[in-house]
């Protein structure tokens, strides 16, 4: 399609003040793809300054996106930031673009700091000189209801991770955003080379291969304290769970009996009102809508179930039965009586078995916070940091694991092998369409690639994802628990860890400003009080409260006087200050930063314990 032109009067009004002279602070930012929404809506939107549109007056943002991944590996994030806001600035008013670099997850925001490496960036400056800038603004408007102003960025030409194209250029880390703490970045964790993963790889050394441009963390304190001298910062707590495609979570509903289609059905239960795919009692077919949030509508499956199949224990859904019952037979039966099924409005639902019963896993790749989330969490690994072997992720059929650059690409996995996908819509590991980037053969697996192959898959994700239901995938229970912050604040489900940002020392630092903004976003992440009344509505899924919760020990100490410190946990969840009691802490005295007040040592791999 032929590109519109810019006219003078919106090139004035939408990319003036965006010139090389007049961004006068860039930041540069890397890692956890799971907190970027967190990110612009609690933490850049509040010291942005406002802004008036035809919609109300909102934080005046604008967001650059790499167009081939819509975002998912390169965003910047532009507004104006006064001294008000970020006390100490050297200017009054500065205009600054935040960059943000996500492929490979957390250990590509951990390491290039420890290491003072340079990762490729957005450069937003020369796509606006160049003027490669999309011509057409998306005012989009946020689940917190707030607005921002999306352009598009192509970065052609770098199909191969490093890149070529100008719109992409090194740049040398400001602050870096960790799903969980940063010691545990070595072994099954070391980060990803940014080289595409292959079968041969998959199958011979599934997870244990890493990159030469960084050194391996030797799992000791002076690594954080040492050459590069960076400091660890306390961060927001994320709520995990395991998704998996819809077609693999109705099949779960009708093996544990949360379906009706009818009587004289082996696995249906005729006093279940679950509509297929719900979360809740009260949720009507096709909708996100629960005014309960019981999630009594959602499958379990056990914690051991769970790390069986992660780990390749089996390798086909024939072996997996649930409450007695075979998953494979229930959903046999489901598709042959799909018609029949009732419940909270269900109507015309139709149900097809997946084309084999071997199980898929889209999985993130190496250096993933998100991934290694669910090694800890699951497999105990690494269980004291300093473990280097690999555990083994479905090795046995290696062609079945799909590996997913960020977050973003997480959820196409899990899309794709629920609808299927052909080769005119196909997408590589790293979001990149296959049409203008790759061949067949660049696709982690000819299987996605052809639209008649729908399987039953698993993933890795954070729960403040498809609160809208508008991806076929779906959270499911573990152990028979919900992931929501209640049952976090309870004890009761401790899939979950506090987050962690890392920031140079001043030697490494691009400028004071830099830092300055840095430990400002910081701030204002863990400030459970903004987390309630700025980001709530992402929070909502319809199963109950989840995704984030702030981080008590932050909290308690007070390291941020005025930001949330200073209340004291009680015996249910405050949901105007949702926080989280529980921390994978090594001990009080095991402090890494300024005497233990903002960050405790931590071991996600060990049980979580009340903070004293």
């Amino acid at each position: 399609m032929k590109r519109k032109l810019l006219s003078a009067t919106i090139a004035s009004v939408c990319l003036a003040g965006f010139s090389q002279s007049s961004m006068a602070v860039d930041v540069y930012l890397g890692g956890s793809s799971a907190q970027d929404t967190i990110i612009l809506t609690e933490s850049i939107e509040n010291i942005c300054a406002s802004t008036t549109t035809a919609g109300g007056t909102y934080p005046g943002v604008t967001i650059y996106q790499d167009v081939e991944s819509g975002g998912n590996n390169f965003k910047a994030w532009t507004c104006t930031v006064s001294s008000a806001q970020v006390p100490g600035l050297s200017v009054a008013s500065e205009s600054v673009t935040f960059h943000k670099i996500n492929q490979g997850g957390s250990g590509a925001g951990v390491l290039p700091i420890l290491e003072t490496t340079q990762p490729a960036s957005l450069n937003v400056a020369n796509a606006i000189a160049n003027a490669s800038v999309s011509t057409t603004a998306t005012l989009t408007t946020l689940a917190n209801g707030k607005k921002v102003t999306t352009y598009t960025v192509p970065t052609t030409g770098v199909y191969a991770a490093g890149g070529t194209s100008a719109n992409l250029t090194p740049a040398a880390l400001d602050g870096g955003v960790a799903d969980l703490d940063p010691l545990i970045f070595n072994g099954v964790n070391q980060p990803w080379n940014g080289v595409q993963p292959t079968t041969t790889t998959r199958s011979s050394n599934p997870i244990n291969w890493g990159p030469s441009q960084f050194v391996q963390l030797d799992n000791a304190t002076s690594d954080l304290l040492g050459s590069s001298g960076a400091t660890v910062h306390t961060g927001v707590s994320i709520i995990w769970a395991v998704p998996v495609t819809l077609n693999l979570y109705e099949a779960l509903q009708a093996s544990q009996g949360l379906l009706n289609y009818g009587t004289g059905h082996t696995y249906s239960n005729p006093a279940a009102s679950c509509a297929p795919g719900a979360y809740s009692s009260d949720q009507a077919f096709g909708t996100a809508t629960s005014a309960l949030q019981d999630g009594a509508c959602m499958p379990s499956l056990t914690k051991a179930q769970l790390a069986t199949i992660i780990t390749g224990g089996i390798s086909k859904w024939d072996s997996l039965y649930t409450n007695g019952n075979s998953v494979v037979a229930a959903a046999t039966e489901l598709a042959a009586n799909a018609a029949s099924v009732t419940g909270n409005g269900t109507t015309g639902f139709t149900y097809s078995l997946p084309t084999n019963t071997y199980i898929n896993f889209c999985q993130r790749v190496t250096g993933s916070g998100t991934a290694a989330s669910q090694y800890a969490y699951f497999l105990n690994a690494p269980a004291n940091q300093t473990t280097s072997a690999a555990p083994v992720i479905q090795k046995t059929h290696a062609e079945h694991v799909f590996w997913m650059a960020d977050g973003g690409n997480e959820e196409k996995c899990l899309d794709d092998l629920n609808q299927g996908v052909s080769a005119a819509t196909a997408k590589d590991w790293q979001g990149y369409p296959l049409t203008a980037y790759g061949t067949a053969t660049s696709y982690p697996s000819a299987l996605r690639f052809a639209s008649t192959y729908v399987g039953w898959g698993i993933g890795q994700q954070s729960t403040d994802k498809n609160n809208t239901l508008g991806k076929h995938y779906r959270f499911i229970k573990i152990n028979g628990v919900a992931p929501t912050s209640a049952n976090v604040y309870s004890g009761a489900y401790d899939f979950v860890n506090q987050s962690s940002w890392i920031t140079p020392s001043s030697t490494y630092s691009n400028g004071p400003d830099q830092a300055l903004l840095v430990q400002a976003l910081i701030n204002t992440e863990i400030d459970p009080y903004k987390l309630n009344l700025d980001y709530d509505a992402p929070l909502v899924q319809p199963f109950g409260l989840a995704g984030f919760i702030g981080s008590v020990s932050a909290a308690q100490t007070g390291t941020n006087p005025g930001e949330g410190s200073g209340f004291a946990v009680g015996p249910t969840i405050n949901s105007a200050i949702p926080v989280n009691p529980w921390i994978h802490a090594l001990g009080a005295s095991s402090a890494i930063d300024n005497g233990g007040s903002e960050y405790l040592d931590q071991n996600q791999a060990a049980s979580p314990l009340i903070l004293p």
